[in-house]
C-alpha cells in the first residue's frame, strides 16, 4: 500500500460523541480506530481493532504494560502511517501512558485537542521529549489546577516551544515560552496561543504577577545561578497562582552529565575518570562519527558538556528549595526528591568516589511546586 493511503490509528479513549469535531478535522484520511472491546458497535462505520489484553489482566486500560505482547507486535507490523491521540484534559492528562503506547507501536505520534483545532505530529527525538515532558506536566497537574482559557502561562526554559504547545492545547489562552540558549526559541512548536522571547531568566521581562502559571522543567540543573531565576518566576506569578520547577539530571547522580548516549553503560563516569579518558570511550563505542558531523570532537564535546556554563554542578542540598518557600510564605503543594542509581552504587564505584555523599550520588532531581501567597 503507498504510504500516502496508509491508514493511521486512532487511539478511541472515551465516548463516540466526543469524537465529533476530532472525526470532522480528521474527514478524508484513512483510519482506524483502536478501542475497547466493549466500545467497538460506536465505531461501526470506520475499521476497528478492539484492544487484546494479557491473560488474567484486571487493569483494561490503553497502557502498554496490560496489553497482550503478541497484539502490540502486530499493531506494530501494521506500520501504521501515524498513531493520534485525543488531548483529553481529565483522561489523557493523568500520566504519558498514551504517548508510550504509541510510541510502542509507530513512528509517529500525532496529538489532537479536542475541538480538533490543534493537530502535531512528533516523530524520532521530538516523540521521546514528548513523553518526557508530559511526564513531568502531568506530575505538575496533580498539585495544580489545569489551566483555563483565561490564564497566561510562562515556561522559563522552552526551548523550541513543545511544552509550551501542549499547554495551549489543553486550553491555556496564552502560553508564553522564553529561552536564552536556543537561538530561534519556539521556531517549531508556533500557535496562535504561544508567544516565544529569547532572554535571560536572570531578569523576567514581565511585570509584577503577570502569570497564573510559570513552570520550567529541565533547565534549572544548567543555570548558573539558579536562586535569582527562581525569585523571578515568583515575581512575576500572581498571587493565588502556581509556580513548578523540575530538574534532573543533577549533577553528582549516574548521568548528571547529560551525555547519556555514550556513557550508558558508565554511570558516575565524569566523576570517575579525567576528560580525556571519556573521549576515549566516546571514540572506542563508535560516537565520534556524529560528533564530528556536527563540527565537533569527542575532547570538545566532554569539556563543554561538563562546564559549568552547562551544568552547574550543584548538590541538591545548595538549591535551598525549602528556605526559598519558606522566606516567601508560600504553600508548598509539591516538593518530590526522585532517587537514580542505588543499585549501580556497589561498594567498588563507591571506593572511586570518596570525596562524594553517598546520597548525593543517587539524587536524581526534584520537582517543587508552590502556591504564591503574598
Amino acid at each position: 500500500m503507498p504510504a500516502s493511503e496508509q491508514p493511521s490509528l486512532l487511539i478511541c479513549l472515551g465516548r463516540r460523541e466526543a469524537f465529533a469535531d476530532i472525526l470532522e478535522t480528521l474527514k478524508g484520511r484513512p483510519l482506524v480506530a483502536l478501542v475497547k472491546p466493549e466500545d467497538q458497535p460506536a465505531w461501526a462505520d470506520l475499521d476497528t481493532l478492539p484492544l487484546r489484553f494479557r491473560e488474567g489482566e484486571t487493569t483494561l486500560h490503553f497502557r502498554t504494560p496490560c496489553l497482550d505482547p503478541a497484539f502490540l507486535a502486530e499493531l506494530k507490523d501494521r506500520r501504521f502511517a501515524s498513531v493520534i491521540i485525543p488531548s483529553w484534559a481529565y483522561a489523557a492528562w493523568r500520566d504519558n501512558a498514551l504517548e508510550t503506547l504509541a510510541a510502542a507501536i509507530g513512528e509517529t505520534v500525532e496529538v489532537i485537542s479536542p475541538d480538533g483545532h490543534s493537530l502535531r505530529g512528533y516523530t524520532g527525538e521530538a516523540m521521546h521529549r514528548l513523553i518526557y515532558n508530559k511526564a513531568y506536566l502531568t506530575s505538575l497537574f496533580t498539585a495544580a489546577p489545569f489551566p483555563a482559557a483565561t490564564d497566561r502561562v510562562l515556561e522559563v526554559g522552552c526551548s523550541d516551544g513543545l511544552a509550551c504547545d501542549l499547554l495551549a492545547g489543553l486550553g491555556a489562552g496564552a502560553v508564553h515560552g522564553v529561552d536564552l540558549w536556543t537561538e530561534n526559541v519556539g521556531s517549531v512548536f508556533k500557535g496562535e496561543r504561544t508567544t516565544f522571547s529569547r532572554g535571560d531568566a536572570n531578569r523576567l521581562d514581565f511585570p509584577d504577577g503577570h502569570f497564573d502559571l510559570v513552570y520550567s522543567i529541565a533547565t534549572f540543573e544548567h543555570l548558573l545561578d539558579p536562586w535569582q531565576v527562581l525569585e523571578e518566576m515568583h515575581r512575576v506569578t500572581r498571587i493565588g497562582g502556581c509556580l513548578y520547577v523540575q530538574a534532573g539530571p543533577l549533577y553528582h547522580s549516574p548521568f548528571g552529565h547529560h551525555m547519556f548516549t555514550p556513557f550508558a553503560d558508565l554511570p558516575w563516569a565524569h566523576l570517575r575518570f579525567p576528560e580525556a579518558r571519556l573521549a576515549e570511550h566516546i571514540r572506542a563505542g563508535g560516537h565520534e562519527p556524529a560528533l564530528l558531523a556536527r563540527g565537533t570532537t569527542p575532547e570538545a564535546h566532554v569539556h563543554g558538556m561538563l562546564a559549568k556554563s552547562h551544568v552547574n554542578g550543584l548538590f541538591l542540598e545548595q538549591y535551598g528549595l525549602e528556605a526559598f518557600a519558606l522566606r516567601h510564605g508560600a504553600e508548598v503543594l509539591m516538593n518530590n526528591v526522585s532517587y537514580e542509581g542505588r543499585e549501580l552504587l556497589t561498594p567498588e564505584l563507591r571506593a572511586e568516589m570518596p570525596g562524594y555523599p553517598a546520597e548525593a550520588l543517587v539524587e536524581h532531581g526534584f520537582e517543587l511546586c508552590l502556591r504564591r501567597t503574598r
